[in-house]
């Protein structure tokens, strides 16, 4: 590896490092929220709202970058974004009589450049990845690290500053967030095809593809449980009299398990191939909340089932970019990212409208529980159809190493 392509993973590192880590400061929103006086029931629609606001911004975000062929300029607007939003929140008049609407409306607006930021971060980290012939699930894993140092950072300092000021923290740790994005390599698509970006042809051959569209409805149905399971932990943690300044704790649980799993996930990906992978994670995630509703009394339990979704998310972020980035033709891979961002977020609107007030009527444990039994649905049927497919003698592009 040559001096530039030192720098350039370098400079990667450091962004997955730095972003994860501004990320672990700023993840408290439904407990500021929930600590202004908003009910399970609000929290539901304000992040139904913003998951329909990620249905497009995810979608335009990606296509955007494919437009100009430029993934560093479209993660370095989005950044700058994501802080000046971010910082504004805690200025909000909380206790007005109109809090409630107010939230709901700039939480979206928020939404419009966090959810797609997470994606853009993978994006970049693939394509850098690919160019630089080394394994996104190590350098990715730094950013577990840092988000694991984070977590117990804010959950130590959280009596003493208060939720509010998580917020200008984080905004405060996108400035060398975002001047790390500008050091990093912007791979280009050379195609002939993407220098106009995506076109009828290209959507056609996506769109054509049999594993990427029933990926896409796996998609639909795990993230309805998927995306609830966090939206309403702390009301979860406040029914069973834990104390919410311990999240930091229960999401740095969560982040240090992944670290192995993302380090080795190019080892793992040898012997399992990334559909199994994908569902053995799902199953990871569906134990934690089958966990949660019919063994966690405690904290130790809590903290026990919290590295059952640290697991199985380790190695769902090792292999979700990789799959979709193999599975789309070269001139739509960001599009290809986005819309299966989009589908996600359009699964967390039912799933975080109807879950406040499903919380609300079935409580902590039966609310789990039936969170569990959907994800152990959605992969069988994502098992089914790929089952399918080779039954038809369909290639799967994704099975390639």
């Amino acid at each position: 590896m040559d001096q530039t392509s030192r720098k350039n993973l370098f400079s990667l590192v450091a962004l997955n490092g730095l972003f994860y880590f501004a990320w672990a400061w700023g993840c408290y929103q439904t407990v500021y929220l929930q600590n202004n006086g908003m009910t399970s029931a609000d929290i539901g629609i304000l992040n139904a709202v913003s998951s329909l606001v990620a249905i497009f911004a995810s979608t335009f975000w990606g296509m955007v970058s494919d437009r100009i062929n430029s993934i560093r300029k479209t993660t370095l607007i989005n950044f700058i974004m994501l802080a000046v939003t971010t910082a504004i929140l805690p200025m909000l008049p909380a206790k007005a009589t109109y809090a409630t609407g107010m939230f709901i409306i700039y939480c979206a607006i928020i939404t419009f450049a966090r959810t797609p930021s997470f994606t853009l971060m993978d994006n970049i980290t693939v394509r850098n990845c690919a160019t630089l012939g080394v394994s996104y699930g190590a350098v990715r894993s730094f950013g577990s690290l840092t988000y694991t140092v984070g977590s117990v950072i804010v959950s130590a300092a959280l009596p003493f500053i208060g939720v509010g000021n998580t917020f200008y923290i984080s905004s405060l740790l996108m400035i060398p967030t975002i001047l790390c994005v500008l050091r990093c390599g912007d791979p280009k698509i050379v195609s002939a095809k993407a220098k106009t970006g995506p076109d009828r042809e290209s959507m056609k051959r996506l769109f054509g593809n049999y594993y990427y569209v029933t990926f896409l409805v796996f998609t639909m149905l795990y993230f309805i449980p998927r995306t609830s399971e966090y939206s309403f932990l702390t009301y979860f943690m406040e029914e069973r009299n834990l104390s919410l300044d311990s999240l930091g704790i229960i999401m740095a649980v969560r982040a240090v398990v992944e670290i192995p799993f993302l380090f080795f996930i190019s080892t793992i990906r040898k012997w399992i191939k990334l559909k199994y992978l994908i569902m053995i994670a799902a199953v990871l995630i569906a134990i934690e909340c089958l966990g949660l509703g019919l063994l966690t009394y405690d904290f130790e339990s809590l903290l026990i089932f919290s590295a059952f979704f640290g697991i199985g998310n380790g190695i769902f972020i090792g292999v979700i970019s990789d799959y979709l980035f193999k599975l789309a033709p070269d001139e739509v891979k960001a599009t290809a990212q986005s819309i299966y961002a989009s589908v996600s977020a359009a699964s967390s609107i039912l799933g975080n409208l109807l879950g406040g007030y499903a919380y609300a009527l079935l409580g902590g444990v039966a609310y789990y529980i039936v969170l569990g039994v959907t994800i152990l649905a959605s992969v069988a049927l994502l098992w089914a159809t790929t089952y399918i497919g080779s039954k038809r003698g369909i290639p799967n592009p994704a099975d390639e190493n």
